[in-house]
């Protein structure tokens, strides 16, 4: 017996799962974005993702260096890539970023990654939205 009706509907569901199936990459190189905007403002306000303010650097660094804001070397060194759907990853050639990251024994913690309780939440919130923003622009056209 042959089907009858309006298949509109099911049509944008396949043309959806269609859509969807290609934006992957995109989605991904938006997430990583998203992580990346979120490091760089924790930079800009020398502060960890939750807002708490980042320690001063210590005198002998303080007299070593330029006057300017705390680790502003770090942050145009560092290199995001994309790896494939749904991975990126950060490097650095600064052997001394993870250190300022993670806090040593003699250095105080100044993280702007989501190391500690708090800092994910910072991460996701931002790339939820920018998540959502993609999807919204990938789903566009279908309605």
């Amino acid at each position: 017996m042959p089907l009858r009706g309006d298949f509109a509907k099911l049509d944008r569901l396949v043309a959806a799962f269609a859509a969807l199936s290609t934006a992957a990459m995109p989605l991904t190189a938006a997430a990583a974005r998203a992580a990346e905007q979120v490091s760089a403002k924790s930079f800009d306000r020398e502060a960890a993702p939750t807002g708490r303010r980042w320690a001063a650097l210590a005198p002998s660094t303080l007299r070593g260096r330029p006057p300017g804001k705390k680790l502003a070397g770090l942050l145009p060194a560092r290199v995001w890539q994309v790896l494939g759907a749904g991975r990126f990853r950060l490097t650095s050639p600064k052997d001394y970023d993870l250190y300022h990251t993670t806090g040593t024994r003699k250095m105080p913690q100044r993280e702007d990654l989501p190391v500690n309780p708090g800092g994910m939440l910072v991460y996701g919130k931002a790339i939820h939205a920018e998540l959502m923003a993609e999807l919204r622009d990938v789903f566009k056209g279908l309605r």
